[in-house]
Order: structure tokens, then C-alpha cells, then sequence
């Protein structure tokens, strides 16, 4: 059921700023989704700065402590 005396124009008046606020969050979600997948795109699946436990550098092994007190190396 239609409403009995609408008028066009008036309405069309009414809802111009939220229509317009709608189409700019559209167009802000489409610019974020590109974003994201030219990211994608040129990054791939490489996380990145992320630590990699293959390429961790090696650590020393710490000093011994001699008997008499005196520090001494582990070779």
C-alpha cells in the first residue's frame, strides 16, 4: 500500500544527506578493498617484519667461571 499524497520532490529534498552519507561510506569501503588488494597484490603472503626462526641468529654460548673465579672461555 502507497502512501496517498506523496510528493516527490519534497522527499527527494529530505533524504539527499543521508543518501549522500551512505554513497560516501560505499566509496570509502571500495578505496579501503582496493587498498587491501593491491597490498595483496605486491606483497603476497610474505608476512613481512615478522620474525623468521630460519634466519634467527646463532647464539653464543655464555662464559664459564673457573674454580679460582676467573672467567673463562668455552673452546
Amino acid at each position: 500500500m502507497s502512501a496517498p499524497d506523496t510528493n516527490f520532490k519534497k522527499q527527494k529534498k529530505r533524504h539527499k544527506g543521508p543518501l549522500s552519507g551512505m554513497a560516501l561510506v560505499v566509496i570509502f569501503a571500495a578505496i579501503l578493498l582496493l587498498a587491501l588488494t593491491l597490498r595483496l597484490v605486491y606483497f603476497g603472503n610474505d608476512p613481512g617484519d615478522a620474525d623468521d626462526p630460519a634466519e634467527a641468529p646463532v647464539a653464543t654460548p655464555p662464559a664459564a667461571v673457573e674454580d679460582n673465579g676467573t672467567v673463562g672461555t668455552t673452546d
